[in-house]
């Protein structure tokens, strides 16, 4: 309970700064760093759903995440349709993918989904890169319209057309997917998805439709995969098929990995350190991936539980230092928080 408490009140921090960034940093390359690293805490969390609360290794996050922004730009390029119904649209085509490819792969497990998903992760990049009358092939696509925001009676017309706008747009369904996840995986459907991934037979056994379960997480958390790249292209005016390929979900799983797999702040604390530290310090993309793959290793050996174990056991010190006993109180034992409950 005292690990569960520290991580939503690690939420609720990460909430308010995220309320207050935009006025702490100003500048268009700050507020674009901070677009990113909401975007990926949108991806991380949906993932962690699906990997690591319900423990499916499906490796096919990206090719959702392209889903979305595929089909939000060419239901309005193509069929001129208005943005945010295209937005949805995408959304539920997504998780109608989802389903169809849950139905038929989820009754394996480990290596062998991982395999079925890889090999649907690489049939849609083919396709994007193949079908170049619809998706312009490996040159992409650029986005020319920006989205309109909702209106109201008597309101006037607006749009994202600023990288302000677009930040907060971003934050607030950063701050939606962490609830919708918390909210998931603290009621009596998360609990089942922890009992299968600890123990699938014996879930079953006791009477749980483990399939129903499973499908539920890789349909919920692909849609808020989609939903993270409908917003996203109009924002980066640009979508190619190497955006949604095996690499981008391998990075999805390392930021998720270092920031605490199974844990509500550990995507918010991986997306930190991942996306805004490699910009800050300048560091170049050919040599990105091993400064990821070495702190990865040292995490995994000094930090199982990530960067939000870390912060669980800072809170609790500076806890305990602020509320220290007085000389004549009794000893208490100490108690370990495990990953689920940060």
């Amino acid at each position: 309970m005292r690990g569960r408490a520290a991580g939503r009140i690690q939420a609720l921090a990460f909430v308010a700064a995220g309320a207050a960034y935009p006025w702490l940093f100003a500048g268009e390359y700050m507020l674009h760093l901070g677009i990113l690293v909401c975007l990926y805490i949108i991806l991380t969390s949906s993932l962690n759903l699906i990997i690591g609360y319900t423990g499916q290794f499906a490796v096919a996050h990206a090719s959702f995440y392209g889903i979305g922004a595929y089909g939000a730009v060419l239901l309005v390029t193509q069929l001129g349709l208005h943005y945010w119904l295209a937005w949805l649209l995408a959304i539920l085509l997504a998780g109608l993918g989802a389903w169809l490819i849950g139905f038929s792969t989820l009754r394996l497990k480990g290596a062998y989904l991982a395999i079925c998903t890889f090999a649907f992760s690489e049939l849609f990049r083919l396709m994007l890169d193949n079908w170049t009358t619809l998706t312009n092939g490996a040159n992409g696509i650029i986005v020319r319209f920006v989205p309109p925001g909702p209106g109201l009676p008597g309101m006037p017309a607006w749009s994202f057309d600023s990288r302000h706008r677009y930040y907060y747009l971003f934050w607030i369904l950063a701050a939606l997917t962490v609830w919708l996840v918390a909210h998931v995986v603290t009621s009596d459907t998360g609990r089942v998805l922890k009992a299968i991934r600890q123990d699938e037979i014996l879930a079953v056994t006791v009477g749980f439709p483990a399939m129903r379960y499973k499908l539920f997480a890789f349909v919920a958390g692909s849609m808020l995969a989609a939903m993270a790249g409908a917003t996203y292209a109009p924002y980066i005016s640009f979508i190619a098929p190497d955006l949604f390929d095996i690499n981008e979900t391998v990075y999805i799983m390392m930021i998720m990995m270092i920031g605490g797999i199974r844990t509500i702040a550990g995507p918010i604390w991986g997306s930190i350190l991942l996306v805004s530290l490699p910009q800050i310090l300048g560091i170049k993309p050919s040599v990105r991936m091993i400064v990821y793959g070495f702190i990865l290793i040292v995490i995994m050996i000094r930090l199982p539980g990530g960067l939000s174990q870390l912060a669980a056991q800072v809170a609790r010190a500076l806890s305990r230092g602020s509320a220290a006993p007085g000389p004549g109180a009794a000893p208490t034992s100490p108690t370990l928080a495990k990953p689920d409950d940060a």
